[in-house]
């Protein structure tokens, strides 16, 4: 699912019209893979561990909310590049 996720994420940000947006996208998408990345190295025992909650999925209530309001951000980026899109035809 994360790969899938991260796929969309770099799905939109190079549908992207203005260089702002698909910055922010990329870079909210590398936030989650990082914490990603490290939440599965520390289980592995790979990493020390650091207490990054895995998103989506870990029990930690403010980074949910961060996570969904990024979410929110990346949504609202795709749709206002596709109403651009649209109205450029």
């Amino acid at each position: 699912l994360f790969a899938w996720l991260l796929f969309r994420l770099y799905r939109i940000a190079r549908r992207c019209p203005d260089d702002f947006g698909s910055y922010l996208v990329f870079g909210l998408g590398i936030v989650v893979f990082i914490q990603m990345l490290m939440n599965v190295g520390m289980n592995l025992g790979l990493l020390p561990v650091a207490g990054v909650p895995l998103p989506f999925l870990s029990a930690g209530g403010s980074s949910l909310v961060v996570m969904l309001m990024a979410m929110g951000i990346v949504q609202s980026v795709a749709v206002r590049g596709r109403r651009l899109t649209f109205q450029r035809r």
